[in-house]
């Protein structure tokens, strides 16, 4: 059981990997972000070379499968950049056995983010940066050598949110915060928080939205 949940960890995680490799999901390669690697074209398709091998490899071809793709991934994966993705980066800046700021040390790539992934260059996974959170994007505002001020929206928490009843109000709210995602350079926001509140003694049920499992899901 604990192998089995270290692998769809892995799964899950490959997946954001994946999608952020700036594959499609689709067939159309029109779609994709412009990118440095270079290209294979075969039949017509043009696929991105990735990993720069001059092959098309099974995650490189977007006409397969997801899943297929992304098992393709893990199995060129090391043991040690599998454990790498699963791990990540800690927090910037922070002693990750203390949880204590050091001093002068690299804030990382935005500032006050949460962490991320390790970018694994040879198969071109790019290292993923999250932020916190269910009220929306966590940053440093302020941050040394620069005259400009990063400031993010405060959201009302979900328990709020969901006390409007207002489906439309929340979706333009997850809009929102995925806007202030994209501006800020952050490719995973830790939000919202969709547990449910099971016992009033949790110290985060204000970040859920409700106890209701339907409620939750719409």
């Amino acid at each position: 059981m604990k192998n089995y949940r270290i692998k769809r960890l892995a799964a899950t995680t490959l997946l954001s990997a994946v999608v952020f490799l700036s594959i499609s999901w689709t067939t159309s390669q029109q779609i994709l972000k412009p990118n440095n690697n270079p290209t294979i074209t075969i039949n017509g398709f043009t696929f991105t070379d990735y990993n720069k091998n001059g092959k098309l490899d099974k995650y490189e071809d977007y006409r397969l499968p997801i899943e297929d793709r992304i098992q393709d991934l893990i199995n060129k994966m090391t043991d040690e950049e599998k454990a790498s993705m699963l791990v990540g980066t800690g927090m910037p800046g922070f002693d990750q056995l203390t949880f204590t700021p050091i001093i002068g040390a690299f804030q990382g790539k935005v500032p006050g983010a949460a962490g991320g992934t390790y970018e694994i260059k040879r198969l071109g996974i790019p290292a993923i940066v999250v932020s916190d959170g269910p009220a929306g994007v966590r940053i440093k505002p302020v941050r040394e050598n620069a005259k400009n001020t990063y400031y993010a929206t405060a959201f009302p928490v979900g328990t709020a949110l969901a006390s409007t009843w207002n489906e439309a109000l929340i979706y333009t709210v997850g809009t929102s915060m995925g806007n202030e995602v994209k501006e800020y350079g952050i490719d995973v926001l830790l939000g919202p928080g969709m547990n449910i509140h099971r016992n009033p003694l949790c110290g985060r049920n204000f970040e859920y939205y409700s106890e209701d499992p339907l409620f939750l899901e719409k």
